[in-house]
């Protein structure tokens, strides 16, 4: 599960607006996702690393509040292909749950009635997603073993 750990209890502190350091994707996040349908000439790419981002927003930006400052929560998903050399990055709203000197971060899709909005995998053609190269790391390897039982010890052939 994925924490943010409070470093004050007043809002004063300054990392309010920062991005977490890289970490795996839930496992429950996994699970409870879906898989994108993958349709001829498409690659498979799979969830792996996620960094969560605060970014602190005006009063225009949150609907309701009158005065004062908010933020906005962020997911960054990191999806690789099998062989751990290519990826591509989705943006995720987050839902965040306060608890006692730390919170608990969900995609919100995977709160939502509306189920799907977030993909355990991608089919990327390459079209309309540029795929980037990666250096595989250990961690990468790991993360495609552990959450989805794949073994990046070979490598693909193709672009996307």
């Amino acid at each position: 599960m994925s924490t943010i750990e409070s470093e004050t209890q007043d809002c004063t502190d300054s990392r309010l607006d920062g991005e977490s350091d890289p970490d795996n994707v839930a496992a429950h996040w996994i699970d409870n996702g879906v898989d994108e349908p993958l349709a001829d000439g498409e690659t498979r790419y799979y969830a792996v690393r996620q960094t969560i981002e605060r970014e602190l927003a005006d009063t225009q930006t949150l609907a309701g509040q009158k005065s004062g400052r908010g933020e906005h929560v962020v997911i960054h998903v990191l999806y690789v292909r099998s062989d751990g050399h290519r990826a591509v990055e989705r943006e995720y709203d987050a839902r965040v749950q306060e608890l006692d000197g730390s919170a608990i971060v969900d995609p919100a899709a995977l709160g939502s009635r509306h189920p799907g909005e977030f993909y355990s995998s991608l089919a990327v053609s390459g079209e309309s997603e540029e795929p980037f190269g990666i250096p595989r790391s250990e961690a990468i390897v790991r993360a495609l073993d552990e959450l989805h039982d794949i073994q990046a010890d070979r490598d693909e052939e193709g672009d996307a």
